[in-house]
């Protein structure tokens, strides 16, 4: 999900990534928060200084799923 100059991230398991955020339970509640003016690379996330962005976002996120109707496919993911 992206605003502006922030892009949260509540699970990333494309095939071509690397996920550098190894723990399980890392995203936690809210996803990673990036500030992609300051760091393009989402090396450091953002949700423990600024909650309130990240959590603005995951219910926007939500209601846009509920919206669109949207639903991960299974073909995104890699098996687990």
């Amino acid at each position: 999900m992206r605003s502006g100059r922030w892009k949260l991230v509540v699970e990333s398991r494309y095939r071509s990534s690397i996920n550098s955020f190894e723990q399980s339970d890392y995203y936690g509640p809210n996803g990673l928060l990036f500030g992609l003016q300051t760091d393009p690379s989402e090396r450091y996330s953002y949700t423990r200084e600024h909650p309130e962005i990240a959590q603005r976002l995951n219910e926007e996120l939500t209601q846009a799923r509920k919206v669109f109707g949207a639903a991960k496919l299974p073909e995104m993911w890699n098996p687990q």
